[in-house]
């Protein structure tokens, strides 16, 4: 079960934290009582500056490392709210929850409700592109990509005239039903989008052991 507190941190399995960055994003959230997220942002990499001065001129989550007020985590789960089976980028739906604090259908996006701290940072490792298992790495990410693209269009889709309580269980078979309904203006095409087009084919295979994925975003607490 979740335990009860003040701050909760997300980090992604790749990513080195700089020994300070928790403490950091804590007291970002404590000194700002109308955030409910503080945002870390990448301490290394050739676009890591252009990324930090993005993120603060328009605030929004990295996976690799954020924080979510605890205040913000009993509201979610109060509401019961899941991220879908096998999203992918699920920073930029927990993103979206805290902008729209938590109504997506009638409230408003407010940046505040992110405060982004660059000076917590995290470290990512580097990829060379004469690395075959780089090359690989990098091609899959692509896709991956791709197939994000797919399940964000699809769950705007629900997303604004439901709400955050509209969520499907499951990202890709919610995508794949959204493109069937109009498949001749959604189903992307390999000279459009050559990378979404080949995601959209991996979709379609039966996925083994589906119904082990975790499902749950965060449990109540007892």
């Amino acid at each position: 079960m979740r335990p009860a507190a003040s701050t909760y941190f997300f980090v992604d399995g790749y990513a080195a934290v700089a020994p300070d960055a928790l403490a950091r994003l804590d007291a970002a959230l404590a000194q700002n009582a109308i955030a409910s997220a503080a945002a870390a942002v990448p301490g290394t990499g050739r676009s890591a500056a252009a990324l930090c001065r993005q993120m603060l001129a328009e605030p929004g989550l990295h996976g690799s490392l954020f924080a979510l007020s605890g205040r913000f985590v009993e509201r979610i789960a109060g509401l019961g709210l899941r991220l879908p089976v096998g999203l992918y980028r699920g920073d930029g739906l927990v993103g979206s929850m805290v902008l729209h604090d938590l109504d997506a259908a009638g409230g408003g996006w407010e940046p505040q409700r992110i405060v982004v701290e660059p000076a917590a940072t995290f470290h990512a490792p580097a990829w060379q592109p004469w690395r075959p298992h780089d090359l690989w790495r990098h091609f899959g990410r692509l896709v991956q990509q791709g197939r994000g693209r797919l399940q964000g269009q699809a769950l705007r889709a629900v997303l604004y005239p439901g709400g955050f309580t509209a969520l499907p269980e499951d990202a890709d078979a919610h995508a794949l039903l959204w493109i069937d309904a109009a498949p001749a203006a959604r189903r992307p095409r390999p000279w459009r989008d050559p990378f979404a087009a080949l995601a959209f084919m991996r979709m379609r295979k039966p996925k083994p052991h589906a119904d082990l994925m975790p499902r749950l975003l965060w449990e109540a607490t007892p």
